[in-house]
């Protein structure tokens, strides 16, 4: 009967992410392991492409991924960060939210009026709270494309770098 033993998720959740590490340490992607869908379910190394190829397919990874923003989306999005900021910037704290890198290519790719939108709604939104900082990393210089294992994920390198970054920076408050 599972309620005659203790189940801990804490030693559950770090014995399947060593596991999981483990198992992808010599890969230098993760879709080395996942086949499916593959760099994010097109059908390239976007490595392999030049730069209009990369455009052309940056254009069909960005309406992929707008095709699900909605009003209702943003709607509880500001719900919840009007519920939750408030819970975490108390006493003093300080709550970094950031915008992760992508491709200069995906970046591009995006709809200037949903950019604007998300800075409009979203981020004057987390400005308001005091000990809410914003860091937009979308169009960071220090990302290069070497740093991507498509077009807004990055691999093992990108993702060192990220950590650092936020890591110097949290260590600077």
């Amino acid at each position: 009967n599972i309620f005659d033993q203790i189940c801990d998720f804490e030693k559950l959740k770090e014995y399947r992410n060593q596991e999981f590490e483990t198992y992808l340490e010599d890969k230098e992607y993760f879709n080395e392991r996942f086949h499916e869908p593959i760099y994010g379910g097109l059908k390239f190394d976007f490595k392999d492409l030049d730069d209009n190829e990369k455009l052309e397919s940056a254009k069909i990874t960005a309406e992929l991924n707008e095709r699900v923003i909605s009003e209702n989306g943003y709607n509880e999005v500001v719900k919840y960060i009007n519920e939750v900021v408030p819970q975490l910037v108390f006493e003093d704290r300080k709550v970094i939210f950031f915008t992760p890198p992508t491709t200069k290519y995906l970046n591009s790719a995006y709809s200037e009026s949903l950019k604007k939108r998300f800075y409009k709604d979203i981020v004057q939104l987390l400005k308001k709270f005091a000990g809410c900082i914003y860091i937009d990393l979308s169009e960071d210089k220090a990302f290069l494309d070497e740093d991507f294992c498509d077009f807004e994920h990055l691999n093992n390198f990108g993702a060192k770098k990220l950590t650092k970054i936020l890591s110097d920076y949290a260590t600077e408050l």
